[in-house]
């Protein structure tokens, strides 16, 4: 937490340091708990204004304990498999452009899957390509299918 807030103080976008212990008091008081997750939340930023809408890290434990059943974790923990229940659902989620199994890739299109094999690098150059072609989009991130919390980068 000291490194964090020593970043904090350096950050050239954040809030006033009287309105930034103003908030985190306002969060300890109300919710009971250390703010942690007013600085990994980037909380403290200029133009953040909901800053009780956040969970705390002791509200975000709660909903971890209360929907890891057996029965869900294969749900939840796989990336693929959530985007798929959670979409028929009707739950808004970012679009997802393409997915992979070894070297097989399977790219969302309008008429539906397509699927591709990457053989070499010019192969994955040219399904890249051909992904930011077809989508407007300004940022693009790739996750691990079954990992979390940043782990196997």
């Amino acid at each position: 937490m000291i490194v964090k807030s020593k970043a904090v103080i350096k950050d050239k976008n954040r809030k006033n340091i009287f309105r930034i212990l103003k908030e985190t008091t306002i969060i300890a008081v109300k919710q009971r708990c250390l703010p942690t997750h007013y600085l990994s939340e980037f909380l403290y930023r200029k133009g953040v204004g909901n800053y009780l809408g956040y969970l705390t890290a002791r509200e975000c434990l709660k909903l971890h304990r209360a929907s890891n059943y057996p029965e869900t974790q294969e749900i939840l923990d796989n990336k693929l498999l959530f985007h798929e229940h959670f979409l028929k659902l009707g739950m808004p989620l970012p679009k997802r452009l393409a997915y992979n199994f070894k070297n097989m890739w399977f790219i969302d299109q309008k008429e539906g899957l397509k699927n591709v094999e990457i053989k070499s690098v010019d192969d994955f150059i040219a399904l890249a390509s051909a992904i930011f072609q077809d989508n407007e989009f300004a940022a693009l991130f790739a996750k691990p299918l079954l990992l979390s919390f940043g782990r196997g980068q």
